[in-house]
């Protein structure tokens, strides 16, 4: 489900019967990781895990709310066992909006890996060998 900017994206596809694996083979993850290098990850103001997944913020502009739009479309794609929401655009242009990726219990090491990612400790781990 897609709703308007205004009531906030969210795009789920958690359901007890969707696959916890991402689909992206090893090429294609790389380039995924890649792209969020380049433009989800120096973008976040702030991030904390959750019960069940990680929030993370950005400080509110076009060019940052397309580039997490896209890149959480194109999640979607590959991890469809993840919900992810997006908050509503923000009253002013100096505001903060929120990403929330949530997951079913077995998706905590996909979870975990983006946080490593975030805080740079990757170290080279292949999301596709998490589970």
């Amino acid at each position: 489900m897609i709703l308007s900017f205004n009531e906030g994206i969210v795009m789920d596809k958690n359901n007890d019967d969707a696959a916890i694996a991402c689909t992206l083979n090893d090429a294609e993850f790389r380039e995924r990781r890649a792209l969020a290098r380049r433009t989800i990850l120096p973008k976040i103001s702030n991030h904390h895990r959750t019960s069940n997944g990680l929030t993370l913020s950005f400080v509110d502009s076009a060019e940052t709310r397309a580039d997490v739009e896209k890149f959480v479309a194109l999640e979607q794609g590959c991890c469809g066992f993840l919900t992810f929401r997006l908050d509503p655009k923000p009253a002013s242009s100096n505001d903060v909006f929120g990403l929330a990726i949530t997951g079913p219990v077995g998706a905590t090491e996909f979870i975990d890996m983006f946080v490593r990612h975030i805080e740079g400790e990757e170290a080279g781990t292949d999301i596709q060998n998490a589970n």
